[in-house]
């Protein structure tokens, strides 16, 4: 096993990206040297630290009020460490709290 390899799932006899899937967070920059590369939630971080900064600046230039909510969506980069989902499976995902449509879905 090579140090880029997915632990775990070989330790146990599997294959990522074959028998099982293997998901990770924060699309760190080393996910595509993993073997098979990572499938990962990528979070949009500048567009995240613009929204604090506008809103941090908001409060600092004018009376204090109540916070806002803002939904900034993440967005999931697959690679091939997922498997695909059985034959007629439906996967959905609920939409978050406050959120119009679901985030994704679809018909495996």
């Amino acid at each position: 096993m090579r140090d880029r390899d997915l632990p775990g799932a070989k330790d146990a006899g599997r294959s990522a990206g074959q028998d099982v899937s293997v998901v990770g967070f924060d699309d760190i920059l080393l996910a595509d040297l993993f073997e098979p590369p990572l499938t990962t939630v990528r979070q949009p971080l500048p567009e995240m630290a613009a929204e604090t900064f506008q809103q941090l600046r908001a409060r600092i230039d004018s009376a204090p009020a109540a916070g806002r909510s803002l939904l900034i969506r993440p967005r999931l980069v697959v690679r091939e460490s997922t498997a695909p989902a059985p034959t007629g499976t439906t996967v959905a995902i609920p939409a978050p709290a406050g959120a119009e449509q679901p985030v994704a879905g679809r018909t495996a």
